[in-house]
């Protein structure tokens, strides 16, 4: 499943994550954040293929989704570089 061109299980994964590092979150409680981020990018992704909302309405679904998915990138990448620049030092 998509929404847009980021792929629902990896996006679960960062999501939860960066809940996860921003708020403590540990133990059974990450499972049940993981559970109810997959549960509503799931609901977004069948909204927008079963046409439920007006194309402008799956096109900001699109839009901020992608957007997310990109900061979250973009801060991965910033923490692995540093991680190997701090090793190698």
């Amino acid at each position: 499943m998509n929404i847009g061109d980021v792929a629902i299980i990896p996006f679960t994964l960062a999501i939860t994550q960066a809940i996860k590092d921003l708020f403590g979150v540990e133990g059974k409680a990450n499972k049940i954040v993981a559970v109810c981020v997959a549960t509503v990018l799931a609901l977004l992704s069948t909204i927008i293929q079963q046409e439920l909302v007006t194309a402008e309405v799956a096109l900001w679904i699109k839009m901020i989704v992608g957007s997310v998915g990109g900061g979250l990138s973009a801060i991965g990448l910033f923490d692995y570089v540093r991680s190997e620049v701090t090793r190698r030092a």
